[in-house]
């Protein structure tokens, strides 16, 4: 047989198909996934319920839907590829889960499998506890008691009373008393569990048993003299100790002697006046006893400044000379707070016009026919008074005229002292 004819007799067959079916031959669908299998779920609770799950990849998958549902509501749900899903639902323990997995082979749905999961009591009881004492006798008291899934008549508690003997059950009341056999500091602890088992152990605060003696410290301040609204005083802990109780078990606290009171955090802290007066830092420091001592430090003599700076602007020797005013220089002095940085502004008459200076740039600009009109198209160029007083700024450009120089500057508590002026008229280099 030739080629030609095979092919000719390959083609009517292909025709007498279509011609018995009266449509082109259909692609099969996608073979149906096969089951998931060894779907399982766990839960825990970091917060709200966590739910885990997990299966075995079922056969001519491609990918999985998963859903969470609570009472026959989805709450949660997902498609991945992958084998493991997690979800969180706001359920509570008892409530029953259920994961379900449907797999899929692109749009072909497979048998979805399901798994149910009592949601088990995974959550320790909350409570809140105090403690007091009275010679050598300790009373703790059930402030809070509760638990999300276990009634409160049957959380279990359980007291150690930090001297040794161990755990002991507490069954009835809201207080439990105990008597220490000697001196000391004692840390007691009660411990709940709820029907699960489910299990926190709280640390109760100290119990100091025979304690009359206050803690003993040294506290300084300083400086001596501080300026309202301005110098920090500084109260610096030099030493602090106590017969029982830990340093850092001490409630400590700071009294300026203004009103303000508060914690005392660290070795030192700072604190600036408001008003003037005299006034004596003291320190109070409380042991876990409940005795209290009272540490005085120095006086503080504190005081107003409502003075301003002194401004001043220097006359070079040759005054008359463009030389002579390359820097601009002059003084700032402040005898209280100091100085802030002071401003310097410069204008000049050349001919009929005035001139403002503008320092960052180094040039002048025409600005009008009056003093006025130039000061107002000034800059000023800032400058910070060296440890004497001492400022100064270069001068660009400067001709022959009428030079005017200003210079106004505050304290370092906002007093403004007298603005400073200097008209000189430079006639030769």
């Amino acid at each position: 047989m030739t080629a030609s004819w095979t092919r000719l007799v390959t083609a009517a067959t292909v025709v007498g198909a279509i011609l018995l079916t009266g449509t082109p031959a259909q692609a099969a669908p996608p073979v149906k996934p096969g089951p998931v299998t060894n779907l399982a779920a766990t839960a825990s609770k970091p917060a709200g319920y966590q739910v885990d799950s997990t299966w075995d990849a079922a056969s001519d998958t491609t990918n999985y839907q998963v859903s969470l549902s609570l009472g026959g509501t989805v709450v949660s749900s997902y498609s991945t590829t992958g084998t493991t899903w997690s979800a969180t639902t706001s359920a509570g323990a008892g409530q029953t889960v259920v994961v379900t997995v449907t797999p899929y082979n692109g749009k072909r749905k497979g048998t979805a499998t399901s798994v149910s999961l009592l949601l088990p009591d995974l959550t320790a009881p909350t409570g809140a506890f105090s403690v007091a004492a009275t010679d050598m006798m300790a009373t703790i008291t059930q402030d809070e008691l509760s638990d999300d899934a276990t009634a409160t008549n049957e959380i279990l508690r359980d007291i150690d009373w930090g001297d040794g003997g161990g755990w002991q059950v507490w069954s009835t009341g809201t207080t439990a008393d105990h008597t220490y056999a000697g001196l000391g500091r004692y840390i007691p602890q009660v411990r709940l569990t709820d029907v699960s088992g489910n299990s926190v152990v709280l640390t109760l605060a100290a119990v100091v048993v025979g304690d009359t003696t206050a803690p003993t410290g040294v506290f300084t301040a300083g400086p001596a003299t501080a300026w309202v609204g301005f110098t920090e005083v500084t109260l610096t802990e030099v030493s602090l100790a106590d017969d029982f109780s830990a340093t850092a078990a001490l409630e400590v606290s700071a009294d300026w002697g203004d009103g303000t009171v508060e914690p005392f955090t660290g070795t030192s802290m700072t604190h600036t006046y408001a008003a003037a007066g005299t006034f004596t830092p003291t320190v109070h420091a409380t042991d876990e006893a409940g005795n209290v001592a009272t540490l005085p430090t120095s006086e503080i003599v504190v005081a107003a400044d409502v003075a301003g700076p002194t401004l001043t602007i220097t006359k070079p020797a040759r005054a008359a000379s463009l030389a002579s005013w390359r820097y601009v220089k002059g003084k700032a002095i402040d005898a209280e707070t100091g100085v802030a940085p002071v401003k310097v502004r410069m204008i000049e008459k050349r001919g009929s016009r005035w001139y403002a200076y503008l320092p960052a740039r180094g040039v002048w600009v025409r600005a009008g026919a009056t003093p006025a009109s130039a000061w107002k198209k000034t800059k000023a160029a800032t400058r910070a008074p060296s440890g004497t007083g001492a400022w100064k700024v270069r001068v660009k450009k400067l001709t022959k005229g009428q030079l005017r120089v200003r210079v106004a500057g505050a304290d370092l508590v906002g007093n403004v002292g007298p603005r400073a002026e200097r008209r000189q008229s430079i006639t030769r280099r």
